[in-house]
């Protein structure tokens, strides 16, 4: 037996046809070289070659300059993934997913002019199957539960780390959905809370509007004692002191917006 195989008998052994020139690969035990070594195939954070990888492909709704830029700015320093285009709103939201028909799309909750939540239900409407990361500044429990029972993928805080961030979009693009522990908390402070009718959310923005209880009767078309019986029942289960304080509490839970 050779030198060479007697140095690592339970490796790899490479060589010319009269095997004359047999060197042990230990370190690529994967990879045949013969006379020159090539360097190893760069790979993504999931190890997997970028040759056999089709990049992620996003598209990101986004209205504030700023933010925007960073986004693209950690986008495109990952290999694996590709920056497919960008929305400042929803119309153009919904037109841009049309065009690119991306595998993720991050959206920002609060858009001119529309709400990143009702965006998600007139993409998914179209295309059920399209994953939605939803990105905020807020954490407030009514908006989480929203848009994920709107079917987001992820509902994610902005000042959530990069590396973080990155690896969502990974998981998400592997089919997988994600809530960060932080939002979770919030969701867990009211679990088992009834939630608002979708009249009682409707007083109740009548009520942030400013209309008293025999306005709010007319412009619903309902008697004042209805009205009175919804105000009693969303102050009891918002466990407000009175109508102006459920609302205070309705629009720090994201139940409303101003």
């Amino acid at each position: 037996m050779s030198p060479a195989a007697n140095c690592c008998p339970d490796r790899i052994l490479v060589g010319s046809g009269d095997r004359s020139d047999l060197r042990c690969l230990s370190n690529f035990p994967a990879l045949l070289y013969r006379d020159k070594p090539e360097v190893p195939l760069e790979s993504t954070p999931r190890g997997i070659p970028l040759s056999s990888l089709t990049p992620i492909r996003i598209l990101c709704v986004e209205d504030h300059p700023v933010f925007r830029e960073g986004l693209a700015t950690v986008i495109a320093s990952q290999p694996d993934m590709r920056l497919m285009g960008f929305a400042g709103n929803g119309v153009e939201a919904v037109a841009e997913f049309r065009r690119h028909q991306p595998d993720v799309t991050l959206m920002d909750l609060q858009l001119p002019g529309s709400n990143g939540t009702d965006v998600l239900i007139a993409i998914r409407g179209e295309f059920p199957r399209a994953r939605i990361v939803m990105l905020t500044t807020s954490d407030g429990d009514g908006e989480i539960q929203r848009a994920m029972r709107a079917g987001a993928a992820a509902y994610l805080l902005k000042s959530m780390p990069k590396d973080d961030l990155l690896a969502v979009i990974r998981s998400v693009h592997g089919g997988r959905r994600h809530v960060p522990a932080e939002v979770a908390a919030r969701l867990a402070e009211h679990l088992g809370e009834d939630d608002l009718t979708a009249r009682e959310l409707e007083v109740l923005g009548l009520i942030r509007d400013g209309y008293r209880n025999k306005q709010i009767a007319d412009h619903l078309a309902i008697a004042e004692t209805t009205v009175n019986f919804h105000i009693k029942n969303l102050v009891a289960k918002l466990q407000a002191k009175d109508r102006t304080h459920a609302v205070t509490i309705a629009l720090r839970r994201g139940l409303l917006q101003m």
